[in-house]
Parts: structure tokens; sequence; C-alpha cells
């Protein structure tokens, strides 16, 4: 069963091949800025709040900022994407112990895309791509006095806010004075190096920053197709529709040739925004 769930996995993650694989072919392929810093963050998520103690979706996120637009991606889902395409391009087979698919974090976020002022929520879902387009916002956030820490070699302080529905704390570097963060994390006197919600369910911390000066190109893979709806209608899809049906309408076998029945998977479901 646990190869059926990673088979069902990956075949709702093989419908966010396409646009990836156009970008590495050269088409469609959008430049938007020059990416002045890169950071990398090691993140963590649960899906479960039932399950006690929680059980994390692990997962490596990039925020590249540019002059003017921000992209906020999960960098090890693009490392699994080009380890499936590989496999495809050399025979067509998915050795999914090789490539587990990734279950953490799996967006993508531009600020000040398609227009300035604008946000681009991008999430695939069910062999489906989906564009939350909103108004940027920026969080009312409370500075904690006397608080302070270090990442990655710099000097932070605190702060907190509530914010679409959790409360969020912010570790922000003044030392970087770039008022951006991963996500619609942003408007903070410093680069948020590490953020997380109350209960922790969702975790950010910044393991690396690599100083581009502009030199590599701020680029984005856009899809053919994507359906635009609201963050609350992208929620109720999620909710209604999970895949299980998809999977139930095949017919399946185990190793020895004998049928199975997927049975019905329990449904959990906790999202960044709610």
């Amino acid at each position: 069963m646990k190869k059926l769930t990673l088979i069902f996995a990956a075949i709702l993650a093989l419908g966010s091949l396409t646009a990836k694989a156009q970008m590495r072919s050269g088409v469609d392929t959008l430049t938007l800025d020059q990416v002045k810093y890169r950071i990398t963050y090691d993140a963590k998520q649960v899906n479960d709040t039932t399950q006690i103690p929680y059980i994390y979706r692990k997962a490596q996120m990039r925020l590249d900022i540019g002059s003017n637009i921000t992209h906020f991606y999960n960098q090890s889902k693009e490392q699994w994407e080009q380890q499936v395409l590989q496999m495809i391009l050399s025979g067509g087979v998915i050795d999914l112990g090789k490539a587990e698919p990734v279950k953490c974090m799996d967006f993508e976020f531009l600020k000040n895309y398609p227009k300035n002022g604008q946000t681009l929520f991008q999430e695939s879902w069910v062999l489906r791509t989906y564009h939350c387009i909103e108004k940027a916002e920026t969080p009312d956030w409370q500075l904690i006095p006397d608080s302070t820490t270090t990442i990655i070699g710099y000097h932070c302080q605190l702060a907190k806010t509530n914010f679409k529905g959790r409360t969020w704390l912010a570790w922000y570097a003044e030392d970087i004075p770039v008022p951006e963060g991963p996500w619609k994390l942003c408007g903070l006197p410093g680069l948020i190096l590490r953020a997380y919600d109350a209960q922790q369910q969702f975790y950010l911390n910044a393991i690396g920053l690599e100083d581009l000066k502009g030199k590599v190109t701020l680029k984005y893979a856009k899809p053919e197709e994507a359906e635009k709806v609201s963050q609350s209608d992208l929620t109720k899809i999620k909710l209604r529709d999970d895949g299980s049906e998809m999977l139930r309408d095949e017919k399946w076998t185990d190793e020895n040739g004998k049928p199975i029945k997927p049975k019905a998977r329990k449904r959990v479901f906790n999202p960044i925004e709610r």
C-alpha cells in the first residue's frame, strides 16, 4: 500500500511537470528580473494536525529577490522533477524508490507579478494548475523588544503578527535591509531568516544566503493553462477532491499480480493560509 500511495502522489505531482519541462527547453520561460539575493530555507510542515506528536514533511525552499519581483519556490520539488523527467526521457519508467514526491509547501509565490502591487500564488492539484492573483499585502508586525538570536551569522530580532489565519513569528536581520521574506511574510526592517506559526505547523529556517548582485536571471516557467481562482476557492477545491476517485477508477495489482483495491484515504489538509 505504501507503493500505491507513492504512485498516487507521483501521479498528482506529475501534473506540474509540463511547465518545468518547457522551462528547460527554453519555451514559455519568462525572465522577470535579476536576482540580487537568493536565500535557501529548510522548511517543514504538518499535514495531519490530529496526529500528536506532529509528523513533519520536509523540503528546501528558495527565495529569489530581484530589484522589483520576489519568487518563493520549492527547490526540493524542482530537483524531484528533474529526476523524474530524466527517468521518463531515459525509458519512461519512474523508480519511486529513487524519486519520492515532495509533499511540503508544494507551491510557488511571486510578488509584484503579474503586475506591480499584485501577487501570484500557484499550486498544482489533481493534474490541474491553479492561480490565485491578489493585491499584495503587508502584515501588521509587532516588534518584540530585547529579543535576539543569530542565524547564519546574522544578528536577528523578533517580530510577531496575526496574518492569514495564523499567528506568525519572524526573526529578521537589520544588517540585510531588504523588507522581504518567505511566502507572503514581508515588511520588516530587514530580511526574514526564520519564520514559523505559533503552533509550529509551518517552520522555515534560513541555511544559506547568496549575494548574487543581479548576475542571475529571475525566471518563471509559466504554465500553458492555469485556472484563476480565489485562495478560499482553492481551499474548497482541495477539500472536495483529493484525487482518491482517480485512484479507485484504475485497476491495481500487488507484486504477485493479485488485484487490490485502494482504500479510501484519510483526508488531511492543513493550508498555510486559513
